[in-house]
């Protein structure tokens, strides 16, 4: 497994390498019910369900609560808040650690590898008359699935301490939109732009200062998104070469989307796919995709050199014949969700004279890197 390592990671930087408040350390060995403790400690944090999910999967056998203080990346996000809604009147911050080595105690966690550790969790809450109650996932890296039929490339070792030790943990970052200083297009932006930025890491700060928003005059959420331009200008800026593919517009010769979009992950440049939905307001949605899987039995690949004759001056079939999923986060769900290839492609709009898409076929674009 081939992984780039983040530079310039201070302690207290970011919370996920922050010294915790106070610390529980809660065995996760089944009868134990991760249902129960959503319910009981942490409602309303949706995806936590899904990182608990894939905990579980990996025989996670001990959890570590800390509660934190307030680094610098959680403090910078404050300030923007109080900017945007002025009557924010607390913000606070959890990490949670998870193992597949059973401890009970502050020692379990010295003698604890890296091997050991499945990922974290950073959940985030902040409360404003103007806005309620945000509960959200701030920030997460869970390993991927060891399948041999699952490829990631480009993964990225992520920092974590746990008590006073420091762990490391491969993936793509996840983290969930708060719908105020940020939106789905950052928290897309921010798993891609750490594969190139040069800390290993952008801020939504960053990304917000680039682009002109200040929460104040220029704000978004509340509908307002980012436009595609922007969004590959914050790719540009942490370092990327992009390739924008629309098909939002009807054209003659539209780019290939599929196969654009397997050669981007699989040669370890995650892409951004955007697509439109069925809600009222027209909304889009972004989401990050970074990795795919094969099934070595379809039959396609065969079918299609003997029985349709894909062309007799082909001398070979291609790999992506044999693709079956690709691998993606999904801000409002959760991370390393498996996406059937097919459910992602083109729906463009018909040129004038013709049948527009139906309600559900919806139109899509996707960045590449």
């Amino acid at each position: 497994m081939r992984v780039k390592t983040g530079a310039r990671f201070f302690m207290n930087r970011y919370a996920r390498t922050a010294p915790g408040q106070a610390l529980e350390i809660i065995p996760t060995r089944r009868p134990f019910s991760f249902f129960n403790f959503i319910e009981s400690i942490f409602p309303d944090y949706q995806p936590l369900r899904r990182i608990l999910s894939q905990v579980r999967t990996q025989d996670g056998k001990t959890m570590v609560v800390e509660k934190l203080d307030q680094p610098n990346d959680l403090r910078d996000e404050n300030d923007d808040l109080q900017k945007r809604n002025a009557d924010v009147t607390s913000s606070k911050a959890y990490r949670l650690s998870f193992f597949t080595k059973a401890f009970t105690t502050k020692r379990g966690i010295a003698t604890t590898t890296d091997e050991d550790v499945i990922g974290y969790a950073i959940l985030k809450e902040d409360v404003a008359p103007s806005f309620g109650t945000v509960r959200r996932v701030y920030e997460s890296v869970i390993k991927t699935s060891r399948n041999d039929d699952t490829f990631v490339r480009g993964l990225q070792l992520w920092p974590c301490t746990v008590g006073r030790k420091q762990f490391h943990v491969p993936g793509y970052l996840y983290a969930q939109q708060n719908g105020l200083t940020n939106v789905c297009a950052h928290v897309a932006l921010q798993t891609v732009a750490a594969r190139f930025h040069k800390d290993g890491d952008m801020s939504y700060r960053e990304m917000n200062n680039l682009l002109g928003i200040d929460h104040v005059t220029v704000k978004t959420g509340g509908g307002n998104g980012l436009t595609t331009q922007q969004m590959v200008r914050v790719l540009e800026a942490a370092g990327a070469r992009c390739f924008q593919a629309d098909y939002s517009r009807p054209t003659t010769n539209p780019p290939p989307f599929q196969k654009y979009l397997y050669g981007s992950v699989e040669s370890g440049f995650p892409a951004i796919a955007i697509f439109g939905t069925t809600d009222p307001s027209g909304s889009l949605h972004a989401v990050p995709v970074f990795g795919h899987t094969f099934n070595r039995d379809t039959w396609v690949p065969s079918a299609d050199l003997s029985y349709f004759k894909i062309g007799t001056g082909t001398i070979y079939i291609p790999s992506e014949s044999w693709l079956n999923m690709y691998l993606a986060h999904d801000d409002n769900w959760g991370s390393n969700y498996c996406i059937p290839r097919h459910y992602l492609g083109i729906k463009q709009p018909a040129p004038p004279g013709q049948t527009s898409p139906q309600p559900g076929q919806s139109v899509s674009e996707s960045v590449g890197m």
